[in-house]
This record gives structure tokens, C-alpha cells and sequence, in this order.
């Protein structure tokens, strides 16, 4: 449902990481490959997260899906806020359970 081109990290703090690095394997069906105790590296398939403990959440990237409609339900479903949600080519932002906030983009058909 959803896609990445590259890595990226979220950091959360040091009390959500276990429950950060479950939420994000869950939620968008993740691999986990590495876990140390302070950084985990988490697969999907065309991208790698890394979620790292920290003192200073946040989160700067962007996700891909080619159903908007579904992708909104989904995030709902696990418990996310929707900040605002424009439609195709337009910025969709939605916080997730641990204050984080991203964009979901309609990937554009080929």
C-alpha cells in the first residue's frame, strides 16, 4: 500500500521506542533486520526506516500509495490523526500515536 524510495529515521523518545519500532513494523508491514537498544532497522520493500531513540522526535518524509482512500482508513484504523487530507497531487498530513507528523502523496500511474 505504501512506497519509499530510500532510508529515512523517525526518532522517538526513549520511552516509546519499543512500542515505536512495533508500531511501525505492524502498521505499514515492515521487516525488522537489525534492533539494538537504540536503533532498529526496520525493511519494506523499495525502503529502510530507522527508528532511533531520542530526546528530540521527528520525522521530515514523505510516503507513496496508489489509494488514498484506503491509505486514510488504514492510518486512521491504527490510531493516527489526520492533520489534513487534500487529495491527489496535494499534501495529505497525518500525525501518528507518537506525535510524528509525514505526507502521503498519490503515486501517479505510469
Amino acid at each position: 500500500m505504501f512506497k519509499r524510495s530510500n532510508h529515512f529515521a523517525v526518532d522517538v523518545k526513549p520511552a516509546d521506542y519499543e512500542r515505536a519500532v512495533s508500531f511501525y513494523r505492524k502498521t505499514f508491514g515492515l521487516k525488522q533486520n537489525e534492533k539494538t537498544e537504540n536503533r532498529a532497522y526496520l525493511e519494506g520493500p523499495n525502503y529502510g526506516l530507522f527508528v532511533v531513540k531520542s530526546e528530540n522526535p521527528g520525522i521530515d518524509q514523505e510516503f507513496m500509495t496508489d489509494d488514498l482512500d484506503k491509505a486514510k482508513k488504514h492510518f486512521e484504523d491504527a490510531g493516527c490523526t489526520i492533520v489534513h487530507w487534500k487529495g491527489p497531487g496535494k499534501s495529505n498530513r497525518v500525525v501518528d500515536p507518537f506525535g510524528l507528523i509525514f505526507n502521503v502523496w498519490l503515486e501517479e500511474a505510469k
